[in-house]
């Protein structure tokens, strides 16, 4: 990845999504058949500037966000309501302004072909869990998946990130696609108890 076009800092796109819910009943009929946010077109990455990552919460409605910075390869995607969230290769790290917000504290960068376990010191917020080991584990799984997008399908293929908090004795698995040239396409991570499953769609520019 050589070229990323970022949003500038002090600005935000105002047509770019939002996780506020507006009307219950449309939410209800949505929220078991699916929401016109939670796929991206190709004509909308086409009319966008910036790189941006469509972001899907359990099952209510994707939201944009908007590349806003990349820092020793972590990248900070913000939307415009306040949430702030920072990949690192993909693997989100922190969270700012979701219900349940969290801190890996990794400081490394991640890299899914090695395939020694490491260890950060992370952190948990409501209920507060600060400080923890947070142990970290990367696997190729020698298989491949079809994904739509944009419009077509794409073959992937699929790695697994590991990580368990033994002092709370949780774990979980996630998972990222990778196209045929590479690039990252999509993850499916669950980064904490208290929160569904989070799938971000990447669109780099």
């Amino acid at each position: 990845m050589t070229k990323v076009n970022m949003l500038p800092a002090v600005f935000l796109i105002s047509s770019c999504n939002s996780f506020v819910l507006t009307d219950p009943a449309i939410y209800i009929n949505d929220y078991f058949f699916g929401f016109e946010s939670d796929n991206v077109s190709a004509q909308a990455y086409s009319d966008s500037e910036y790189s941006f990552a469509n972001i899907k919460i359990g099952r209510g409605p994707a939201a944009n966000v908007v590349l806003a910075y990349v820092n020793d390869g972590i990248y900070e995607w913000r939307s415009n309501d306040g949430i702030t969230i920072y990949t690192n290769n993909g693997v989100i790290v922190k969270t700012l302004g979701l219900e349940k917000d969290i801190n890996y504290g990794i400081v490394k960068s991640i890299n899914f072909s090695s395939t020694e376990a490491f260890t950060s010191t992370g952190s948990l917020y409501g209920p507060d869990l600060i400080k923890t080991p947070i142990t970290h584990n990367f696997l190729n799984m020698d298989e491949v998946k079809l994904i739509e997008r944009l419009g077509e399908e794409i073959i992937t293929n699929v790695l697994m990130h590991e990580i368990y908090i033994p002092s709370i004795k949780w774990s979980a698995k996630n998972y990222f696609y990778y196209d045929l040239n590479n690039n990252l396409v999509r993850s499916e991570q669950k980064i904490h108890p208290n929160l569904p499953k989070i799938r971000i769609d990447f669109f780099i520019k």
